[in-house]
């Protein structure tokens, strides 16, 4: 008799996994929930049960979850890290370090605990005992693309450009990277063979402000006495065409001409042996279109004030981009109040997200021109008829380093890779003025600090 409940609480167990494998996660609870209710200390349908409860967005019920098969089966390192996932996600980054200390304790082989344990010891600013987890991971486990890849954003965060750069071509073995790994039948070119005389291709990868970031470097490629061939966003190709050299710019629909070799854009910092100390060209390598530059001078009208461009926030998939993003309600922090003859602030974004609307609409003073943006040679023409740039890290931000405008940048506590850490200044853009968050998803002092320089600017440029 005893075998009965056992073998129908199997039953349910085992179609519970058939319907989580098949992304019904509903009803995986469901059949995982009738095991339980036979076995209430099977630790298996506990951690499966918590880990759909996590795949639904419900983590208090995924962490009680895997806390329960944790107490039904104390060794059970698997549930311990995912737990800490789970608190991570919920901003509990203490807890969340405890749960992989814990997990590693069990089991000092595990290496998604040591991974995950790096990644909240980033998320605090501990940046060399988390390379220290990455490595610990990757040791344990020598395929693991995603430790090796932010292993590297750590390093070059910190500048350490000799060792993140080799590291960074990881990101191409990186479950879920954004752009997938272009075959082609030329060769990789990644700075090894001589390229005079040769064409090379150079495409770009991820997002508009790494193209934007990275094409600096069809110049120094032309000098070397390569034939340059970029092919790029439809929306960046009026711009790119501008670049010193006048290299062959084409979007991703069209095909580029036979050529010897390819190299994806953010490879060039490798193939070039770029140092933290020297990147190239950290001047203006962008030019706007003259015909583009006049239309909208003539759209904005003569100035009245201090005339601001602004980017509050991306409409990026990317997974982070609520950290470097912010609301529009939240930047208004860093204006002047409605009505201050002294300024003029214009919209850089094409695009608003629709939480933003309201807001927008309530600051007459704020000039926003939507879809007539139509690309990035729209926005660049736009940045040339301002005086200074106020963003939070964009491809608005990228474009007016790219063609010197004073930027004024508004960063998160652990920002991207590309603004290093503590600097004001970025050795990537010389116009550029970081204002960096001084604790994790605190904006107001650094907003605060921009308001403050505003005022400052606009009390200076009226001085006699």
């Amino acid at each position: 008799m005893s075998a009965a409940p056992s073998t129908e609480a199997d039953a349910h167990f085992n179609r519970g996994v058939r319907l989580h494998q098949q992304g019904a996660l509903q009803q995986a609870i469901e059949a995982y929930d009738r095991a339980l209710a036979l076995n209430p200390e099977d630790a298996e349908a506990l951690f499966n049960r918590a880990h759909a409860f996590h795949g639904l967005g419900m983590l208090d019920d995924a962490a009680q979850s895997y806390e329960l098969a944790l107490f039904a089966h104390p060794g059970y390192d698997k549930a311990c890290c995912n737990l800490g996932v789970v608190l991570k996600e919920k901003g509990l980054l203490a807890a969340a370090t405890a749960r992989y200390e814990q997990a590693i304790s069990i089991n000092p082989c595990n290496a998604e605990a040591h991974f995950n344990l790096g990644k909240v010891q980033k998320d605090l600013a501990q940046f060399d005992s988390a390379i220290a987890s990455f490595s610990r991971a990757t040791a344990l486990k020598p395929d693991y693309a995603d430790a090796y890849w932010i292993k590297a954003t750590t390093l070059l965060l910190t500048g350490n450009y000799q060792e993140g750069w080799p590291l960074y071509e990881w990101r191409w073995l990186k479950p879920g990277f954004p752009s997938p790994y272009r075959k082609f039948a030329a060769p990789l070119w990644l700075g090894r063979e001589s390229i005079a005389g040769k064409t090379l291709l150079l495409h770009s990868e991820q997002g508009l402000g790494d193209s934007i970031q990275f094409c600096r470097y069809a110049p120094l490629l032309t000098r070397l006495g390569a034939n340059i061939v970029i092919q790029t966003h439809a929306s960046l190709v009026p711009l790119l065409q501008q670049l010193e050299g006048s290299p062959s710019v084409l979007s991703f629909q069209q095909a580029p001409p036979p050529f010897d070799y390819h190299t994806p854009m953010l490879s060039l910092p490798l193939a070039m042996g770029t140092t933290v100390e020297a990147p190239p060209c950290p001047g203006r390598y962008l030019r706007s279109l003259p015909d583009k530059s006049a239309f909208w001078s003539n759209r904005l009208g003569a100035k009245t004030g201090i005339r601001v461009g602004i980017a509050w926030s991306s409409t990026s998939t990317f997974a982070d981009d609520h950290r470097r993003s912010m609301s529009l309600a939240s930047f208004l922090r860093c204006l002047t109040e409605i009505g201050d003859p002294r300024f003029e602030f214009v919209c850089l974004q094409p695009e608003i997200k629709s939480s933003d609307l309201e807001t927008l609409q309530s600051r007459t003073d704020l000039r926003f021109f939507g879809r007539d943006i139509a690309d990035f040679g729209d926005t660049a023409a736009l940045i040339d008829n301002v005086d200074l740039v106020i963003s939070t890290c964009t491809s608005v931000a990228h474009l007016a380093g790219a063609l010197e405008k004073p930027l004024w940048l508004l960063l998160s506590h652990v920002p991207d890779w590309r603004w290093l850490i503590e600097r004001t200044d970025s050795p990537w853009y010389r116009s550029a003025k970081l204002y960096r968050q001084s604790s994790a998803g605190d904006w107001s002092p650094p907003l605060d600090r921009v308001r403050r320089d505003l005022l400052e600017l606009a009390t200076h440029m009226q001085a006699p």
